[in-house]
Order: structure tokens, then sequence, then C-alpha cells
């Protein structure tokens, strides 16, 4: 049995999601995430991140290389961005609280992802370096 449970006090919130194996590629670090925290009321559309109302933004820090758990699931952590609205605070927030995440990519016009989803083809990966001349990834434009 155990007698107590040791949680360290901290600012410092990341969260962890776990994406597939066919997923993981698609993922790079300062990729924009839409985040709905277990216990927060909650309206996300898959495709339409401007509608989203109570999801909180975030950044893609790191991506494991390998799959820790054997299982073909790579392992994210997102950051909050700070060009967002804050995360919920501490008291409703807490340690292990669980979360679903929504990984922006990049747009596409919308008769391609209607056609690429009926095909079920994969969303395309680019092999060429991003060319940072201007073009950063941006947040998706929320209601206010």
């Amino acid at each position: 049995d155990e007698i107590c449970t040791i949680v360290p006090a901290t600012k410092d919130r990341a969260v962890q999601i776990w994406v597939d194996g066919n997923d993981a590629p698609l993922v790079e670090p300062g990729r924009h995430v839409r985040l709905q925290f277990e216990g927060w009321p909650a309206v996300q559309f898959a495709g339409w991140p401007s509608v989203a109302v109570g999801t909180f933004g975030g950044k893609v820090q790191s991506i494991d290389s390998t799959d820790i758990d054997g299982k073909g699931k790579f392992r994210i952590l997102v950051l909050p961005d700070e060009n967002d609205d804050p995360w919920p605070d501490d008291r409703y927030l807490r340690q292990g609280v669980r979360a679903n995440g929504w990984v922006i990519l990049n747009k596409v016009p919308l008769w391609f992802e209607f056609w690429r989803q009926l095909n079920g083809f994969p969303p395309v990966v680019s092999d060429k370096a991003p060319d940072d001349k201007g073009k950063k990834s941006k947040p998706p434009k929320l209601p206010k």
C-alpha cells in the first residue's frame, strides 16, 4: 500500500502526447498544437481550428526518436504557446491530468483535403528542407 505520493511544486508545465508511427514523420518541433484538457469543456472541429472553443495553444518542443513503449507510438512534448491564451490555473490543471491534442499541419485547399480523405491518402510530406525566409508556421486564428 502507498503511504504517500510526492509531487513536485513547479510552474513549468508540459503535455506529453503519444502519436502513432504513421503520423510521427509529419510532426516536427515548432508545430502548433491545440490541446483539450480533461475536465475542461471544449468544442473542437477537426480541420477547422479557428472555431475551437475551450482549447489551448501549445508548440511541439520535442519528439522522441524511438518508440519507447515498443508499440509504435512516439512521445511528443508540448509546451504552452506564449502567443496564445494561457493554460488553465494550477488548481484546475493538476499534474497527471489527461489531454487530447491536435497537431496543426500545413494549410491545403478544402477540395484537396476532401479528395485526400475519400481516397485514404496520407497528408503530403515534403522532402525538402523548410525555407525559413519569412514562411514561418502561423497559429490558427481563434475567435475572441
